[in-house]
């Protein structure tokens, strides 16, 4: 997780056993997973939630986390990471149901080429093994959204299809 994320904090209770040899160790139990969060640091975006999280041998499972934000948005994440004796791990996340989820939260002295508050709607999952990471995502942005896209003196609006430009009254603007 060190790849895509910091500031994993919380608390979790259960009962877990802990078997194996000292280079090859497996776990077998539940825990509940409570005021659990975790900092995704490419987003700069802080989740926190609770829930149970199951432990098989070569599997860990979780089957609906509520995720939330610091906006009050939310989404539910399901998922499961797979390994032989915690040796090539292999994960899948989904995200499913995000509400006005905040996605994106950085500013120009993070980030001074684009930056901004960007909340959603939608659907993500997160798919790989270390060194491989699959993203998909199908989201839309949720009222409240703000974005910035800095353009170089070198680049001209024009030269990026995939910006559009319109005024408070809704009118098309035309780039002259």
């Amino acid at each position: 997780m060190q790849a895509f994320a910091s500031e994993i904090n919380g608390r979790a209770t259960g009962h877990v056993n802990l078997y194996g040899t000292f280079s090859d160790i497996d776990l077998v139990g539940k825990v509940y997973a409570d005021t659990i969060s975790m900092k995704v640091d490419y987003t700069n975006v802080t989740y926190s939630g609770k829930d149970t999280v199951y432990m098989t041998p070569g599997k860990i499972t979780i089957p609906e986390f509520r995720l939330n934000d610091r906006h009050g948005g939310s989404g539910i994440m399901s998922g499961v990471v797979t390994h032989r004796y915690f040796h090539d791990p292999r994960f899948e996340f989904k995200l499913t149901n995000a509400r006005k989820l905040l996605a994106y939260d950085t500013n120009a002295s993070i980030n001074p080429d684009w930056y901004g508050t960007v909340f959603v709607n939608g659907n993500a999952s997160v798919k790989g093994v270390p060194g491989l990471v699959n993203i998909f995502i199908d989201v839309s942005t949720a009222p409240g959204s703000t974005f910035t896209y800095v353009l170089s003196d070198r680049e001209a609006a024009e030269d990026y299809t995939f910006l559009s430009f319109t005024d408070r009254r809704k009118e098309k603007l035309l780039l002259v």
